[in-house]
């Protein structure tokens, strides 16, 4: 359960959405807004979590500019950088720098049509035609340019024909499946066909008609746009990758069909990384940058969509070295570019592992004898060679012998021993998952302890909810004494539907109240075999209250006021019975 609302709203008066999906996608919000919302977690059908909140957001302002715009067929515009040529509604988003205040500009384009005609007319032998400021008295072809009423040039061709009073000859196209009408005839397939007819000049002639039958086309088309863009398929507007199917009046005015692919290709993310040397600078997009941080610019990719630039500059210090050298009396060192023998400080100017340059400081001290403290670990039973021999026992131990500078080196060892770890998690192990029975392993002591949980605790505590149900399942563990020495067990524990004495508390008169609750647990019972022994006992295994109560009728109190809320366990023991419930502490 999501309750979302602008911020500083009270609870229970917003906006509340139940789903089981993740992530869970919220819609209809206002721009440039800050929101608060509170989750709630549903365990069952009647177990809920509390209220976790307020965890807020803020939404984008997004500026939308609707553009409107005509051009003439065969014409272009510049529209965001890309020249249009087809009807149809553009988008572009220019992506601000803070990723958030982004600009969106749609464009309607319409392409006002420009006609190339060509018709047919006739005459009689005598008469004249009128086209445009043309009078036409001959057969032939005539062209006149005329301006549209939408203010694009058409172009008109006319074929005349000076009909004499004996014969014509036509020609027509139509469409497969179409039917043309030629006189008292009505025509569906191509052929030569003839009719008389008089013409509107009153001639009587007898037309000879050819007539044709284009087919129908299908067409398929792959096409490109980038994401966030849309592609105009006829009355289709499309934005995503697929196969698309649109019906168009084909150029000899028959219906084609054409398929499209249509892909659309992604942005581009580039990362990378530049290192530059303290008080050091680098040009990245025309400016020069000295400051260490992630600096992002957007291109276009070879695709033609955007391409998100990232780089992220280091800047390595310039270090500062302390160093200490000895050398016995009569030996030299090179340092301050020439050989020095006597103790002092000596600076020397070199390039770091990174090309920066660093000052490295050299104490150098000429002495008779160096004296080596050494720390050194090994585990029970381990030795080391020390005082000239193997030495297995903890203390300190003095060898003297000749540094690598020929003078006398005394090494002073220091030496731990550490014991082995005894880990021992015992035979594998059976337990009654209907009866509650748990189990906690113990590793033994030791200084740090790795379970295949990856828990890190010296014990670990099991029952049937811990491993998530029915079955055998594999601990291992690894005992660990001073980071060095080591030792591990392994053990199966198997959870099962069991049978058998520990049905008897199953229907005793214990009972456990409320659960779950926020505080105080009471338990409450009669009429029992023997004595009752009641434990608390939290999820990790500890017990954190005992009772023992006499087995005539009791009540008891389990106060968990000051407890972490979670899962806990109570644990009944009569005689040889157990019984465990799990108590939930809100």
């Amino acid at each position: 359960n999501i309750e979302y609302g602008v911020s500083g709203f009270a609870q229970g008066t917003a906006t509340v959405i139940n789903d089981v999906t993740n992530p869970i996608t919220i819609t209809d919000l206002q721009p440039n807004t800050n929101y608060d919302f509170y989750v709630q977690d549903s365990c069952s059908a009647t177990m809920v979590s509390s209220w976790s909140g307020p965890g807020s957001f803020t939404t984008c302002n997004v500026f939308i500019s609707d553009l409107t715009d005509e051009i003439c067929d065969n014409d272009s515009i510049l529209f965001q950088g890309t020249w249009l040529y087809t009807a149809g509604i553009y988008s572009d988003t220019v992506v601000a720098f803070d990723g958030c205040n982004d600009s969106i500009y749609n464009l309607d384009l319409t392409v006002l049509p420009t006609y190339d005609e060509t018709i047919e007319d006739s005459i009689c032998d005598g008469d004249s035609y009128i086209l445009g400021s043309q009078t036409l008295t001959t057969a032939g072809t005539y062209t006149e340019v005329f301006s549209s009423s939408l203010g694009c040039d058409s172009t008109v061709t006319l074929n005349l024909y000076v009909n004499p009073v004996y014969s014509e000859t036509d020609e027509d196209t139509i469409c497969d499946g179409d039917v043309y009408d030629f006189g008292t005839q009505s025509l569906s397939a191509a052929g030569t066909y003839t009719e008389t007819f008089t013409s509107i000049t009153g001639c009587d002639s007898v037309v000879t008609l050819t007539l044709h039958v284009n087919p129908v086309y299908n067409e398929t088309l792959n096409a490109t746009i980038c994401e966030g863009e849309s592609y105009d398929l006829g009355s289709q507007n499309l934005t995503e990758t697929g196969t698309y199917t649109e019906v168009f009046s084909s150029v000899t005015g028959c219906d084609s069909t054409v398929v499209l692919n249509l892909t659309v290709n992604a942005q581009d993310y580039v990362s990378t990384q530049v290192e530059i040397c303290d008080n050091d600078s680098i040009l990245i997009y025309g400016e020069y940058i000295s400051t260490a941080g992630v600096y992002m610019d957007t291109t276009t990719n070879v695709a033609g969509c955007d391409s998100i630039l990232e780089i992220e500059v280091i800047v390595h210090p310039t270090y500062e070295v302390d160093d200490y050298i000895e050398i016995c009396n009569g030996d030299s060192a090179y340092l301050a570019n020439e050989w020095q023998t006597i103790s002092g400080t000596y600076i020397d100017t070199i390039p770091s592992l990174f090309g920066c340059d660093s000052i490295v400081s050299t104490v150098l001290n000429v002495t008779n004898e160096i004296i080596n403290d050494v720390d050194f670990s090994i585990c029970s039973g381990d030795s080391i060679f020390a005082e000239d021999t193997w030495q297995t026992t903890q203390g300190v131990y003095h060898d003297t012998t000749q540094s690598v500078f020929g003078c006398d080196s005394i090494i002073i060892t220091n030496l731990m021993v550490y014991d082995n770890p005894m880990v021992n998690l015992g035979e594998d192990a059976t337990l009654c998952a209907n009866y509650d029975e748990n189990i906690t392993l113990d590793a033994g002591p030791a200084d740090e302890y790795i379970w295949s949980d990856i828990s890190s605790d010296q014990t670990l505590y099991l029952d049937s909810i811990v491993t998530g149900g029915l079955g055998t399942f594999t601990y291992s563990v690894t005992a660990t004494n001073g980071g060095l020495c080591s030792a591990a067990d392994t053990i199966n524990i198997t959870f099962e539907i069991c049978s058998g004495i520990h049905d008897d508390l199953t229907n005793s008169n214990v009972k456990i109240y409320p659960n779950p609750t926020k505080d105080i647990f009471y338990i409450e019972g009669s009429n029992m075999n023997s004595d009752i022994s009641i434990e608390c006992i939290d999820i990790t295994g500890k017990i954190i209250q005992i009772e023992e109560v006499h087995k005539s009728e009791f009540i008891r109190t389990i106060d968990l006021g000051n407890a972490a809320q979670g899962v806990y366990f109570i644990k009944i023991t009569s005689g040889d019975t157990i019984k465990t419930e799990r108590i939930i502490k809100k």
